[in-house]
């Protein structure tokens, strides 16, 4: 569950309750696995970050992906599950500089369940680079 849910793993162990502890594990594990899964997966493909980079002001950290991973799985899961739209930011065209290089990082309120990490044109990056590294393996 730390993976997936590393707040409430780390509350719960601050508790001491090892049966409550128990309990929501237990709850939760189907989604803490496919999550995990999501994570890892990423995690083992995912590319190198791109050679043209934005401004440092628009960048992703690219050495710490997995919190914004977490973060945009929690917007697809309410996205599918609750019917809780993925934040409009996220979905907007990218902001291509005069250089030509788009903006990584999107940046709103905090107050929106954390920051939306990243736009999904970046995601969508990472995710399709994610599954031909995958499928070149397969090859090997």
């Amino acid at each position: 569950m730390s993976a997936a849910h590393p707040e409430i793993a780390q509350r719960l162990s601050n508790v001491g309750d090892p049966e409550l502890t128990r309990l929501v594990t237990e709850k939760l594990l189907d989604q803490s696995r496919v999550t995990a899964k999501f994570l890892a997966f990423l995690k083992a493909y995912g590319p190198r970050r791109p050679r043209r980079r934005p401004a440092a002001r628009y960048r992703v950290s690219w050495n710490d992906l997995q919190d914004q991973f977490r973060a945009i799985y929690r917007h697809r899961s309410a996205d599918l599950h609750q019917g809780t739209p993925i934040p409009w930011v996220m979905c907007e065209p990218p902001v291509v500089s005069s250089a030509g290089v788009a903006h990584e990082r999107t940046w709103v309120p905090r107050d929106w369940q954390g920051i939306v990490p990243m736009h999904l044109h970046i995601f969508e990056f990472v995710v399709r680079n994610s599954l031909q590294a995958w499928w070149r393996s397969m090859a090997q």
